[in-house]
């Protein structure tokens, strides 16, 4: 039972990523968190954090369970942790 709420999840998860191209494919969540983490490992970084925080907020705030499903909150955090990351890239300073 644990198993398939945490396979769930992780659909949920990476269909927040494919709602960037407005997708519902956990298959295109897959391949643009590569095609992050290909580019740049800090904006890989960003953009997890970012997705995991929008998902968490939905899941906390009692928002509508098939939309979480549908990858509705995570997606905008991803964009914001992709932008946080791009704009407020980590230097020495």
């Amino acid at each position: 039972m644990k198993c398939q709420a945490f396979k769930n999840e992780m659909v949920s998860f990476l269909r927040g990523f494919s709602q960037i191209m407005l997708q519902r494919s956990a298959l295109t969540g897959i391949l643009f968190l590569v095609g992050i983490a290909v580019n740049s490992s800090t904006m890989f970084i960003g953009a997890v954090l970012g997705s995991v925080s929008g998902y968490l907020a939905g899941k906390l705030l009692k928002f509508d369970a098939e939309e979480l499903g549908y990858g509705l909150y995570g997606y905008n955090g991803a964009l914001s942790g992709l932008a946080i990351s791009f704009y407020l890239a980590p230097n020495t300073l």
